[in-house]
């Protein structure tokens, strides 16, 4: 078992070097792979019908998940972006639709504060590396540990990361306080929990 301090240093490792995989990865190759992760949906996930769908606002070299929240909303899903109230805090979720004017928020671009708050059924995960157990590396600030954490006290949610296939480890490291997803979803098509 890896000690809690000895455990970070090991996650900030593979961070970078994850991140520097997904820094290889051209603009054309990048919207390309938006579609694909779009229609890889449509063929192997499930979700019921109207759900409250978190997204994100992908950052430079995160994959984009535009394409495939615009198709959830003509589905008739209900779409919100996360939104970070205050640090160490679990995030909070406003409802946006597509081409909607967004706000700098903490980190991202956010729905304007005025936006109703929605509680999701579904979560969309970015993150940094994933396993095919489950496990998931974030940006390294705890949020959606703290946020899913929260939401599965209250009920079960179906959380599903968001991420480019290269970002693929053998083991995410895990310290107690982490969140496990229930698949992960890329550009190549979905990997269920295993």
């Amino acid at each position: 078992m890896i000690s809690e301090p000895d455990i970070a240093e090991v996650k900030d490792r593979l961070r970078q070097a994850v991140r520097e995989r997904r820094r290889l990865v051209t603009p054309e190759q990048a919207a390309k792979a938006g579609i694909d992760l779009a229609q890889g949906f449509a063929r192997h996930c499930a979700i019921p019908a109207k759900s409250k769908v978190s997204g994100y606002w992908p950052s430079r070299y995160e994959i984009d998940p535009r394409p495939l929240m615009e198709m959830l909303s003509r589905q008739g899903h209900r779409i919100c972006l996360p939104v970070v109230v205050e640090r160490d805090q679990p995030l909070i979720f406003r409802a946006y639709r597509a081409r909607e004017p967004l706000v700098k928020g903490n980190g991202a671009m956010v729905p304007d504060p005025e936006a109703p708050e929605l509680e999701p059924d579904v979560l969309l995960v970015p993150l940094v590396a994933f396993d095919r157990h489950g496990g998931r590396l974030g940006q390294g600030a705890g949020y959606y540990d703290r946020t899913l954490e929260k939401l599965r006290e209250r009920r079960a949610v179906q959380t599903i990361g968001i991420a480019y296939a290269l970002q693929e480890v053998d083991a995410v490291p895990l310290a107690d306080y982490d969140q496990s997803l229930d698949g992960v979803l890329t550009e190549q098509g979905y990997f269920p929990k295993g």
